[in-house]
């Protein structure tokens, strides 16, 4: 065989090989089409519910879409003292017929936290004292003088604990109730998803408005707990 003929014959086979690896790259990596979910979720980010939230400081608001039904909105503050939080699934709760204490509330988020996850925290604590990280100083500010676990239970049975994500993730796991939290935008001072949710048609959700660490609870046509398969409506309407 002559030595061209080689070349050609392996100039054929590497631009074959890059083929077939073009082709399967672009199987591999295809995507499905996007659920109606996924979409909406992906709009709940990007639109930052504007259309819904455009004015706090006019309470009760009606929102009226020609040939759609309206629904009346406002935001309900709670007495704080570091228990702004809880008092919003306090509100939450009773409305569906759970009448829970701040006091419960607390305990139910005390004795979630097990001896790893406070070994943790403990760690993260002392590592931003080292490396003088004052936001993580702050949020972990609870911590500071716990010795063990039961210290720090003690610690989020008082009102000095504000609530925080473990609190938001003790609840959603105790009453299956994921809050969807707005917050102020800095830029532009409109309202805005604070992070990314995972819509979950099987679970309760409530809508909650975080401000200089206070938060609050949105009551919606008189109500404060929505259903999943309601959420996709709702957004559909405002978005």
């Amino acid at each position: 065989m002559k030595r061209q003929d080689i070349i050609f014959i392996r100039i054929f086979i590497l631009v074959l090989f890059l083929f077939f690896t073009v082709f399967l790259v672009n199987i591999l990596n295809k995507e499905k089409a996007p659920t109606q979910m996924q979409v909406l979720q992906d709009q709940i980010v990007g639109n930052n519910f504007n259309k819904l939230f455009n004015d706090f400081s006019r309470s009760p608001e009606i929102l009226k879409k020609e040939n759609l039904k309206t629904f009346e909105y406002k935001i309900v503050n709670n007495p704080g003292a570091g228990d702004c939080l809880f008092y919003c699934f306090k509100f939450a709760l009773q409305s569906i017929g759970k009448n829970i204490s701040i006091k419960k509330l607390r305990e139910i988020v005390a004795y979630s936290i097990n001896e790893e996850l406070y070994l943790n925290l403990k760690l993260i604590f002392d590592n931003a004292k080292r490396e003088n990280d004052f936001d993580i100083i702050r949020d972990f500010q609870f911590v500071e003088n716990c010795n063990n676990l039961s210290d720090l239970r003690n610690k989020i049975l008082k009102s000095s604990y504000f609530g925080d994500e473990i609190s938001l993730n003790s609840f959603e796991e105790k009453f299956k109730i994921q809050p969807i939290i707005l917050i102020r935008s800095k830029t532009n001072g409109k309202f805005k998803i604070s992070k990314r949710i995972k819509l979950n048609e099987k679970k309760l959700f409530i809508f909650l408005f975080l401000e200089n660490i206070h938060y609050q609870i949105f009551q919606i046509n008189k109500r404060f707990v929505f259903k999943g398969n309601e959420i996709e409506e709702f957004l559909k309407y405002f978005l």
